[in-house]
């Protein structure tokens, strides 16, 4: 009988369960969440995850407040997680980000954290606008893009970037295995497993929707009443 998965299973909870571009953007993540480096610091209270589309970008964006705040106090951060639209109205963005810092927040935690999803949608007033409430004391800004060559240059000296594109193929494997394993299907020779990444390009949404189909395949073709 086929085993029914669910997705969601395979959601990453920590920072520990995204497939990383490199091990040095894995690294840069882990010294700040894990306070080997000192953040923020030194004017820097911005990460920046940049690459192309479905690289995991928002889901580690989403996970790094809590990592955090779990190491700092233990407690739950507060997050405002904002969808950055291209219809002009970056500035009233910013607005709405400056306001809310002047809100108490002590009791959720160390610091204000603001994830700003495409951040590069703001236009040149948002940015120009981003760069100077970026100087609020307690406040942490993530952010993601396709395009890093429209960040602002203050924007950009004020965080720490972090590059996610296509990981490579093998990186994927242990995410995949678990999948195969869960769903049962014992793969002897992985080369097939590696082609079928590759060709996602590096989206973990393509990767893992890929994985169900060759599941639904090597099912199918050792019990053929299943087609």
């Amino acid at each position: 009988m086929l085993k029914l998965l669910n997705a969601d299973d395979y959601v990453p909870r920590t920072i520990h369960d995204i497939v990383y571009h490199s091990d040095r953007s894995r690294e840069a993540i882990e010294e700040i969440v894990e306070g080997y480096v000192p953040f923020p610091t030194a004017g820097k209270n911005g990460i920046i995850l940049w690459g192309v589309w479905g690289t995991g970008k928002t889901q580690l964006a989403n996970l790094i407040p809590e990592a955090i705040e779990q190491r700092l106090t233990g407690q739950k951060p507060w997050v405002n997680f904002i969808t950055v639209k291209a219809n002009g109205t970056g500035l009233a963005v910013v607005n709405e980000i400056e306001n809310t810092t002047k809100l108490n927040f002590a009791a959720f935690g160390s610091y204000h954290y603001f994830i700003l999803d495409e951040v590069d949608l703001l236009g040149k007033e948002g940015m120009e606008s981003l760069k100077a409430v970026m100087n609020k004391p307690r406040t942490i800004f993530i952010m993601t893009t396709n395009n890093l060559s429209k960040i602002e240059r203050g924007v950009l000296n004020r965080s720490v970037s972090v590059e996610f594109n296509k990981a490579p193929s093998t990186a994927w494997l242990p995410t995949v295995r678990r999948v195969l394993k869960d769903a049962g299907v014992e793969v002897t020779d992985e080369s097939a497993v590696l082609e079928y990444i590759d060709k996602c390009d590096g989206s973990a949404r393509d990767i893992l929707m890929s994985t169900f189909r060759f599941i639904r395949k090597m099912n199918v073709q050792k019990n053929p009443e299943l087609a």
